[in-house]
């Protein structure tokens, strides 16, 4: 037996030569022509040529490409030495005129002219580039598009900057590393105190090293957390006490009497002495909540900027007066999205590529407001219609609001639902209130509040029950709204629960507990302490309480109860709890001390996920299911055509695919939502006196019509004919019988046949829609009729040389383009780096 080892070294990998491509343009030159003939005579003399054609054809080739390089190369030392000459005598003549000498003008004027030419010769390649890249990518979500936004935020940017050697730094690894080391350096010159900073550092109580971020913060925190005499704000029903919030280097802290703010100001100058670090007191701010009041003396003393009604924490406004807040926060961001808007609707931007700006660079500015704060109605009503309008390009509004939110696979454009994000934010955060390892203050804050709701003094248990919004408003917005996500999401949730969770479930407002279909709210029992299912069991052994029992409770409160009424009820709330949970209060103890979970799994897409563990993007979708309406524009294609809903994913499929301009995406959009303005819209509006066709004259335009029906679109369907009888020539597949060609034209190729490229075919039918549309608009617009065939011939093939540039020379994706534009496909070869057109 013999063993062989192979050992590979990938690391340095020696790369070829590259692709060569032939300039066209030496084609013009008679030189170049003449020479390459001569090169083909003296080749087919070789004995080669009759011998072994093949290899003599990539001979033939190699010395053609050889001579061309040789040849491109003396052309072009030429040119740039012409250039240089051009340029160095005009720049000659130029500083003589700034001299004040006289220079014959016309000359002057000739240089130049000579000049522009090169310089003309030399922007024709980069003009057809970057046509290439506007025609494949345009306004999708790329980042070519969405760098058109970026330029603005990179002049903002340090370009250079000198170092220690006043040498210019332009790289940016060099600049950041000058920056780190003059911040590194910035206070190695200010003296500290080394008892104080040993007296700082006793009060850390964990480890960090040089590099943790904690390093500066810790320490402040530990000292202020540890003294006695700084009190902070606790909050009810809890031993949580909210004193002191950092984030980097931002310090908040919230004290409740004034010894608490000498003590801290005491703390700060311990901190200054140990580390050389100051206050900035003239930046700092204080607000007075409550009762709390500052005298001019103690003004003074502090020297901060006292604010009456509100403070700024990490870019958010909070205070006592929540309309000043909601007007900080929103209006100026919203003035900032108006004016951003009105720039981008200067650019010829598509429906989808509006619907990008809008998702990605202008939604995207509110995000952390309405991660942390709530969002009051006028705002939200004023940044949805701004968008909405943007979208439209501030014309009618042609498809409904609860369409354009869908997916694009259902019809939609996939506009970010603002309503829809803030929930899903609420419910990330209720995942947080019950993951039990999420350990912050504002779980306690939330306890608090809602124990408030009918005075139930609930905790986690408020999730088990249904609140009326009207009952609600004891609670803080972003509480309130955290509930009503929940309310929303409950019905596509199952909840896990435990023997202590079913003990814990509330008997009032729990949709589990109904009389006559309705949950039941009986203030007297709540007030007397029967809340919970655990109220009326017993503690020490299983079962429900006797009916006796009750009424001593509700005596104990309410001494001229009716007792009747008291068992009555008592009898109706048994019968109503669920059987699971009788069954449960029968056999299993219930144990008061035990460690209880809240376990809510959501069901998307008919797979449970624990909710703490679901994105934001998974929970957007799964609450846009709710809001999101079908397309109503497709119901006459349906009854036309007889298409069911799930050949209609696949047409919008074919709607969106990506290699396709995003013009033809946009008219094939408004073809299926039926929402383009023909003839007969503008009679019924009132915007035209007649319906008839511009184009025959002789029929009411419709949709049909205006794409199907139309005289004078018969030789250009003819000629369409023509070419799928080429392009479905060697199919292998039965369903090429069921294909129409008035469904073909509207809808395009929805499946996948053996034989056939189903995305050249598609990309051959949008581009077919399209010129039939430009020829309508253009003999509506009084122009004279345009011959359609051959106005179709040049758009193909102007796109297909785009896309070929685009993915072939520009991003090396060759093996893309031959699947989707040359595969089984008679129409378009691609020859010695060249496309062939057989139209």
């Amino acid at each position: 037996m013999l063993f062989v080892i192979l050992n590979l070294n990938c690391n340095n990998i020696e790369r070829g030569p590259g692709l060569w491509i032939l300039n066209n343009t030496l084609l013009q030159n008679e030189q170049y022509v003449r020479r390459v003939k001569e090169i083909i005579t003296v080749e087919k003399k070789i004995e080669l040529y009759d011998r072994d054609i093949l290899i003599w054809w990539d001979n033939l080739k190699y010395k053609i490409k050889r001579y061309s390089q040789i040849f491109s190369s003396s052309i072009a030392k030429e040119n740039r030495r012409d250039y240089f000459r051009l340029e160095k005598q005009i720049n000659t003549l130029c500083g003589k005129a700034a001299n004040g000498n006289d220079i014959d003008k016309a000359k002057l004027e000739s240089l130049r002219l000579e000049l522009s030419q090169y310089e003309l010769e030399k922007c024709r390649g980069a003009v057809l580039r970057s046509k290439s890249v506007w025609a494949v990518e345009s306004d999708k979500n790329t980042k070519y598009f969405l760098n058109l936004e970026k330029y603005k935020q990179e002049n903002n940017s340090v370009k250079e900057l000198l170092n220690v050697n006043n040498e210019c730094v332009t790289d940016i690894n060099g600049i950041l590393g000058l920056q780190y080391d003059f911040y590194k350096e910035l206070y190695t010159c200010v003296d500290t105190d080394d008892i104080k900073m040993n007296e700082l550092l006793d009060c850390v109580d964990v480890k960090i090293d040089e590099n943790d971020h904690q390093l500066s913060a810790e320490p402040l925190h530990s000292k202020i957390v540890k003294n006695d005499l700084i009190k902070g704000i606790v909050v009810p029903n809890s031993e949580k006490e909210g004193l002191i919030f950092q984030h980097a280097d931002d310090t908040t802290l919230s004290v409740c009497n004034k010894q608490s703010i000498s003590e801290v100001f005491e703390v700060f100058d311990l901190y200054s002495r140990a580390t050389g670090a100051k206050i900035n007191r003239q930046k700092s701010e204080i607000l007075c909540v409550g009762k709390g009041e500052l005298s001019p003396v103690e003004k003074q003393e502090y020297g901060l900027q006292v604010c009456d009604n509100n403070v700024q924490l990490l870019g958010i406004y909070v205070g006592k007066n929540r309309n000043i807040c909601d007007d900080l926060n929103w209006k100026e961001k919203i003035s900032k999205l108006k004016s951003l808007l009105n720039i981008w609707l200067q650019r010829q931007l598509t429906l989808q590529g509006r619907v990008i700006v809008v998702n990605t660079l202008m939604m995207s500015r509110f995000w952390y407001t309405l991660f942390v704060s709530s969002i009051p109605e006028w705002a939200y009503n004023e940044i949805k219609i701004l968008c909405v309008n943007f979208v439209w390009n501030k014309r009618s509004h042609s498809v409904n609001y609860n369409v354009i939110i869908n997916p694009k696979c259902n019809g939609g454009l996939q506009l970010v639902d603002m309503k829809c994000k803030i929930l899903a934010f609420r419910l990330k955060f209720l995942g947080r209130l019950i993951n039990d390892e999420y350990d912050v203050l504002w779980k306690y804050t939330f306890k608090y509040f809602v124990s408030k709701i009918y005075n139930m003094n609930l905790g986690l248990e408020v999730l088990f029950i249904q609140v009326p919004h009207c009952e609600l408003k004891c609670l803080p917005i972003v509480y309130i709204e955290m509930l009503e996500a929940w309310y929303v999401l409950r019905r596509k949730s199952e909840l896990k629960l435990s023997v202590e969770n079913i003990y814990d479930q509330p008997l009032f407002k729990n949709p589990e507990i109904v009389l006559k279909d309705k949950p039941i709210l009986w203030y007297d029992f709540i007030n007397a302490g029967i809340v919970s299912l655990k109220d009326i069991c017993y503690e020490v052994k299983t079962g429900f309480l006797p009916d006796c029992a009750i009424v001593e409770i509700i005596q104990n409160v309410f001494e001229n109860s009716n007792l009747k009424n008291v068992i009555d009820r008592y009898h109706c709330l048994i019968c109503a709890i669920p059987d699971d949970w009788k069954q449960t209060v029968q056999s299993e103890l219930h144990y008061r001390n035990a460690k209880r979970t809240t376990d809510i799994s959501v069901i998307i897409n008919h797979v449970p996920f624990e909710l703490p563990l679901c994105t934001v993007k998974k929970l957007y979708n799964s609450l846009l299911d709710d809001i999101c309406k079908d397309p109503c524009g497709i119901e006459m294609w349906k009854t036309l055509f007889n298409i069911d809903d799930n050949d209609f994913s696949k047409i919008w499929c074919n709607v969106n695919f990506f290699w396709k301009p995003a013009k033809f995406i946009e008219l094939d959009y408004k073809i299926l939502h039926n929402c383009i303005f023909t003839k007969s819209k503008f009679k019924r509006i009132g915007w035209s006196d007649d319906d008839l066709c511009d184009a025959c004259g002789s029929e009411i335009e419709d949709l049909v019509h205006m794409f199907i029906n139309c005289d004078e679109l018969l030789e250009f369907h003819n000629y369409l004919s023509e070419l799928f009888v080429k392009l479905f020539e060697n199919c292998d597949s039965d369903r090429i019988s069921g294909v129409q060609s008035e469904h073909l034209l509207l809808f395009g190729l929805n499946w996948k046949m053996k034989g056939v490229n189903d995305s050249f075919v598609n990309f051959l039918l949008s581009t077919a829609r399209y010129c039939i549309f430009r020829r309508r608009n253009i003999i509506m617009n009084g122009k004279t009729n345009v011959n359609l065939v051959q106005f179709f011939k040049y758009t193909l093939k102007h796109y297909v040389i785009y896309f070929y540039v685009y993915m072939c020379q520009k991003h090396k994706m060759h093996f893309l383009f031959e699947k989707k534009f040359l595969l089984d496909n008679p129409l378009v070869k691609e020859v010695d780096d060249d496309i062939i057109f057989k139209l």
